[in-house]
């Protein structure tokens, strides 16, 4: 049968058009999307850094190159003390690197950190003008750069020309420190020129150095107040701590997967097949993403003495060997548990991911989640920039500092869709597809286990989700908590496939902002392929609905683990309709019995049950009462239980004794039990006119008679288990009991697994317990002793699983 699109189409193909519209005209009113203005890459950088080292003689053939982009920080403080739209402006003609964000292009050699060495940092803006640089020296001879011992006329002289031909205005500057360090074979001289701006309400600091004779440094950077620095640091300490907080979330979730997945794989409920190509895609992305990155990832690190690219090779051999298998190793478990749990009640949620597994790309199930998926990634997108325009008009900021990596990577125009599938597969599996039902199972209630797979996920996010752009934690962590309820609501709504797309869509769009504002003309290259390889999806989609295939596993392909799975969740329906057929068979409501106060109560080990009570009318002033147990436990005993209880109401109603109704149950049974099984019995005929009961025991243990006065009696007349003995033997063993009742005696019926009950030390609670129980409860009407027994017994056990069938019968003389 092939799965028809539904109401859902016109809706939210409005949505999802609305959000993309808010999304991409309202993200430059709330996000510093300055990037508008970047018109270098990572190439053209380096090739201009190499050509101004070149022009000062230097030989950049002999270093190692790399670049990296940073990020916003001071355009944040120009936000801070101005207003957005300020520094928007300040920012787009920034030519000299003040508040933009910039490239650093760094030359090195491969050697250790303490081995001699030069070692050239050239600063350009965004788009590509040199505004910087700084050249050190590590353990090389006094006389490099040199011989020179310029006079500080001199310097100051050549410091002053080098500015004036970068293209830097003097005008305002003051002259507020020089600093003079002569050596054996030159003389340095550090100058600091400051300029107040009224604007921005800090100083400008210009600094260059003349080490001997070269000029090695030039820098030009607003003065950050102490304050703000405060603050950003206290940012950054509240990031390192998301950062660990956001592993620690991690590793409790992969405890709780790894636990999870040995337990179900040792009983054959989890397959790895599909698996193995969740954890494989997992690995290949991170690993793509890992080396794609490799050109900025030693950056900020140090280890020891190695160099900048071992630092690297040490980072890519950790990631590839340690932390992206165990990424992989945690989608591939979740995939497996998630996926078992899914099939037990909503199989259908998994048919779009089950052909796209099974390489058929173009089943109208997928085309339908991937086309969901966009859209509603579309809604979530339009929401998120609403959302930022009120953080930002209840005084919060925005900022664009995630981006700052995919401008240095190898290849940028790979980075969104690596963002894309990396943040959905690792989300959706883990904290969607296995965390929602894993906690709401524990916890027994599902939005509870929604409540904490989501809280898990929203530390998760902060650092391994790059999507929100706030700058504050609050407003930052209630974002993530709202979006991943929002992909549980898809997931619940709909399908897998769904959420995973819609997580898809905002991760990869989100990562495609800085390219797409870009400058056009020079970023072509990268925003065009960025953009179809997002669109890989929507190609399937397309395909999908013009061929409309439907997806379906036939019997010779479906995976054995799903047929464990089909074939459990079809006998677990059937041992609850079973369940309900036999608490149909049970009494309903107590008896009104002139003289007594009856109750009973049957509580079974597994679905179904052995155990059974009743109460059969004879007349007016007389009441057949019978509870048995029948031996072993589930399916096989409560057919057994049917099966008595039709022969004893059959022949209980004449008003015979008990032990002729037995002897006459025995009869039938035993034509019929198998060898080995049998069936314990307690009947009794209640007598209100002469206040009297007979009962007759078959193999029953006894019944517990607690007079008025207080005294205790136990009720076990002779007999033998029905089913054990097919002659006349138990007709000869059988006999009968008649006692007188009084006002307040109390009888109580019940089956061993009273006695039998264990708790986690398999200490038996026992007939003294239970003895106890009746006694401590004894002026209560009867319900209210057996609820009060069944608590007591609760209490004991603790969390020690019920092992037997529980049923009970407590008659109160009134």
């Amino acid at each position: 049968m092939q799965p028809k699109p539904d109401n859902w189409s016109a809706r939210w193909l409005i949505a999802g058009l609305l959000g993309f519209l808010i999304f991409w005209i309202g993200l430059p009113y709330v996000l510093p999307v300055r990037n508008h203005e970047m018109t270098a890459g990572r190439s053209l950088v380096i090739e201009r850094a190499e050509g101004f080292l070149k022009e000062r003689g230097y030989p950049v053939e002999e270093y190692e190159v790399t670049a990296r982009f940073f990020g916003d920080d001071r355009f944040g403080y120009a936000w801070h003390v101005t207003d957005y739209d300020t520094a928007m402006v300040l920012s787009r003609h920034d030519s000299l690197g003040l508040i933009s964000p910039y490239w650093m292009v760094y030359f090195y050699k491969n050697v250790a950190r303490s081995s001699p060495q030069r070692q050239f940092q050239v600063y350009l803006s965004p788009t590509g003008k040199i505004t910087g640089y700084d050249f050190t020296l590590t353990g090389i001879e006094n006389q490099e750069w040199g011989p020179a011992h310029l006079t500080p006329e001199e310097a100051r002289q050549s410091a002053i020309n080098q500015i004036l031909r970068f293209g830097i205005d003097t005008t305002g500057f003051r002259e507020k420190e020089v600093v003079s360090n002569r050596r054996e074979q030159r003389t340095d001289h550090q100058f600091w020129f400051y300029k107040p701006d009224s604007v921005l309400k800090t100083t400008i600091r210009l600094g260059v150095l003349i080490a001997g004779s070269e000029n090695t440094f030039l820098d030009m950077n607003v003065e950050l107040p102490t304050s703000y620095r405060s603050d950003e640091a206290q940012s950054n300490s509240l990031a390192v701590l998301g950062g660990n907080i956001s592993a620690f979330a991690f590793i409790i979730v992969l405890a709780f997967l790894l636990a999870t997945f040995l337990k179900k794989y040792h009983e054959g409920e989890v397959g790895v097949s599909s698996a193995k190509m969740v954890f494989w895609l997992t690995w290949l992305v991170l690993s793509v993403d890992t080396i794609n990155m490799l050109p900025v990832s030693p950056f900020g690190w140090g280890l020891g003495e190695l160099s900048f690219d071992w630092i690297a090779v040490v980072q890519l051999t950790g990631r590839l060997l340690i932390f992206n298998p165990v990424a992989a190793l945690a989608a591939f478990t979740a995939w497996s548990i998630g996926e078992s749990y899914l099939r037990e009640q909503h199989s259908q949620k998994m048919a779009a991911l089950d052909g796209l597994l099974n390489r058929q790309f173009s089943t109208l199930q997928l085309a339908i989640s991937v086309s969901r998926g966009y859209l509603a990634g579309f809604t979530l997108l339009g929401l998120m920039v609403i959302g930022m325009l009120v953080v930002i008009l209840a005084g919060g900021k925005t900022v664009l500092s995630n981006y700052t990596p995919a401008w240095s990577s190898w290849m940028p125009a790979i980075n969104p869709i690596l963002a894309g599938v990396a943040g959905s597969l690792t989300a959706e599996l883990i904290f969607r597809l296995f965390g929602n039902q894993y906690f709401s199972r524990r916890l027994k209630n599902q939005w509870a286990g929604i409540l904490v797979s989501n809280t898990l996920w929203m530390f998760y996010a902060v650092s391994f989700w790059n999507v929100t752009f706030l700058n504050d934690a609050i407003p930052t962590l209630v974002f993530l908590f709202l979006a991943g309820l929002y992909f549980t609501w898809l997931m619940i709504r709909w399908d897998v496939l769904t959420a995973i797309m819609a997580n898809f869509t905002v991760a990869s769009l989100v990562s495609l902002v800085p390219f797409v504002f870009a400058d056009p003309s020079a970023f072509w290259m990268v925003s065009v392929p960025a953009a179809l390889l997002i669109c890989i999806p929507a190609g399937f989609a397309i395909s999908g609905f013009i061929r409309k295939e439907a997806f379906s596993y036939n019997p010779d392909t479906t995976p054995a683990h799903i047929r464990r799975i089909t074939e459990r969740v079809r006998l677990s329906r059937e041992l609850e309709i079973a369940r309900q057929v036999q608490l149909k068979l049970l009494p309903k409501s107590s008896p009104a019995f002139p003289g007594a106060d009856i109750a009973g109560a049957c509580i079974p080990a597994l679905e179904v049950g052995g155990d059974y009570f009743d109460y059969i009318a004879i007349s007016p002033t007389k009441m057949g009462i019978a509870v048995g147990d029948v031996s072993g436990k589930g399916l096989p005993a409560a057919i057994y239980m049917t099966l008595t209880k039709g022969i004893v109401q059959s022949n209980a109603e004449s008003g015979t004794l008990p032990s002729r109704v037995l002897t006459k149950v025995n009869q039938l049974l035993s034509r019929t039990i198998e060898k080995g099984n049998f069936v314990s019995m307690f009947y009794a005929i209640l007598d209100a006119e002469s206040r009297t009961m007979t009962i007759a025991r078959a193999g029953h243990n006894p019944a517990v008679w607690l007079l008025g006065d207080g005294k205790t009696e136990n009720l076990k007349p002779e007999g033998l288990a029905l089913g054990m003995e097919r002659g006349d033997r138990f007709e000869k063993v059988i006999k009968d009991q008649t006692v007188s009742l009084s006002p307040g005696d109390i009888i109580v019926f019940y089956t061993d697994g009273y006695t039998e009950a264990m708790n986690e030390s398999r200490e038996e609670f026992g007939e003294e317990r239970l003895l106890a129980a009746i006694r401590h409860q004894s002026g209560k009407p009867a319900q209210a002793i057996i609820t009060a027994i069944n608590d007591e017994v609760r209490k004991f056990c603790g969390q020690a699983p019920q092992h037997d069938d529980m049923t009970i019968v407590v008659i109160r003389i009134t």
